[in-house]
């Protein structure tokens, strides 16, 4: 893969990690303080929530700049591992993206399983 490709493929995973990142963090400020129905499960986001939901998002802000920083400088180093290192985390942001959809269907799910 030429590398004009191989950064164009990067940025997109990039831009994944940020949506899905900005998609979990609202999922989570939904269901942990609209809907009351879950806790963050993250220990340290979950004292933070506790404290002010702001400061949550601020500082799950705060890490995926980083990440993305971080990112940014990998791939001037090794496009082909910051590629990798992106997608990798894109697909754990995709799981959890999941969780939070099947999480509203959980109750039914778990009611249909265990009714005779």
């Amino acid at each position: 893969m030429e590398k004009s490709r191989q950064f164009k493929t990067f940025y997109r995973g990039l831009a994944l990690v940020i949506v899905l990142n900005i998609y979990d963090m609202v999922s989570t400020l939904y269901w942990c303080t609209v809907a009351g129905e879950a806790t963050e499960a993250n220990p340290l986001l979950y004292q933070l929530m506790l404290i002010n939901p702001a400061l949550a998002v601020g500082f799950k802000t705060l890490m995926v700049l980083l990440f993305a920083g971080l990112m940014l400088l990998a791939a001037r180093m090794d496009i082909k591992l910051a590629i990798r290192g992106t997608y990798i985390v894109a697909l754990i942001y995709l799981l959890l993206a999941g969780w939070h959809m099947i999480l509203p269907l959980l109750p039914t799910i778990l009611a249909f399983a265990v009714t005779p």
